[in-house]
């Protein structure tokens, strides 16, 4: 089985030029984590995929692959929906 979230996450996190253990510090999570996410050795908890998502500013459905298209989370100008 393809791991479309890892992969999504790593073009992600390289398209920024950050290292795993750059955007671990970011998001507060280790560089095992990162790597582990990246390679499919575990999948991301909720409180995972909600900390991405903000982080890269990208809906969670991206993020795990269910459209093709990245839709922003919020407008860069107005603060994180539901906050």
């Amino acid at each position: 089985m393809q791991n479309k979230f890892g992969t999504t996450l790593r073009n992600l996190r390289e398209d920024m030029d950050l290292s795993q253990t750059d955007l671990g510090r970011a998001v507060d999570m280790t560089q095992r984590k990162i790597s582990y996410l990246e390679t499919g050795k575990c999948e991301p908890s909720l409180e995972d995929l909600r900390t991405l998502a903000v982080f890269f500013n990208l809906s969670a459905d991206y993020l795990l692959g269910l459209c093709e298209t990245p839709k922003p989370l919020y407008d860069k100008k107005k603060k994180l929906k539901g906050r």
